[in-house]
């Protein structure tokens, strides 16, 4: 399970970098029509990660008919999806996922929130990203009109992958568009966020504001004419204690319903 849970966080990593480095999807950020509906358009994916069981079914008609996954943990996935907007993050993953990672991988992890998913408290954490310091690979084009021919050598990739050589940890290290990602989070930043989420648990929420108002604007930003980066988890936090005036009150249980 543990390789499993490594190789699928690397995969959406990867996936979070060839979406910001393919040139004929960075075209589109350009486009008239796109820029005068979305300010800064960019073609952006979420990805919610959780582990549990599942049922399998075909479902459809006699003349569609697609196999569905259906469970409690599906739709999990689900809302732990949908709220990669709401913290301004790119992938968001669960307690029971990230319990399942090598320990190398859950020390990259950044514990976001302590929410209620179907009744039960989850952690949530996220792998942090700046996808958008990310240069263009103008080769990328060639690659997909190629993309027929390199089909053959999926089966060989994924039985490497499964080889008790390949090592998920050393690749997510080494890889240079994730060391490039993962190089404008200093480990103090990481520090200081800890400790706002420790004390926002713990109901201490004016000592919360103090780490979280230092962590929101303490990044540089992604690009040279990008204005003040902000830190989306630690904003939703913060907007999120603003509404009871950064008072916990006594009904606070160290959790909350998004």
């Amino acid at each position: 399970h543990t390789r499993l849970a490594d190789c699928s966080l690397l995969s959406f990593a990867k996936i979070v970098a060839q979406l910001n480095t393919n040139s004929q999807l960075a075209e589109y950020r350009n486009h008239p029509a796109l820029l005068g509906r979305v300010k800064n358009f960019r073609v952006k994916l979420g990805f919610g990660l959780h582990s549990g069981w599942a049922i399998e079914g075909a479902i459809g008609s006699e003349l569609k008919i697609d196999a569905s996954y259906l469970s409690c943990n599906v739709n999990t996935a689900e809302h732990l999806e949908a709220a990669t907007k709401h913290y301004g993050v790119s992938i968001m993953c669960s307690d029971a996922f990230v319990e399942l990672l090598a320990e190398e991988f859950q020390d990259e992890m950044r514990l976001l929130d302590n929410i209620m998913l179907y009744d039960k408290p989850t952690k949530v954490y996220t792998l942090d990203l700046a996808y958008m310091s990310l240069p263009v690979d103008e080769s990328s084009e060639h690659e997909t009109r190629n993309r027929f021919k390199r089909q053959g050598n999926i089966r060989l990739a994924v039985a490497e992958k499964w080889s008790e050589s390949w090592d998920a940890v050393e690749v997510f290290k080494s890889d240079k568009q994730l060391v490039l990602m993962r190089e404008r989070f200093p480990q103090k930043f990481f520090d200081l966020f800890g400790m706002g989420v420790h004390n926002y648990v713990a109901g201490e929420w004016d000592v919360a504001r103090e780490y979280l108002e230092t962590t929101v604007g303490m990044l540089p930003p992604e690009t040279e004419d990008a204005q003040q980066a902000v830190d989306g988890p630690s904003k939703a936090l913060l907007d999120f204690m603003q509404k009871s005036q950064f008072k916990a009150g006594d009904k606070w249980e160290g959790w909350r319903t998004l």
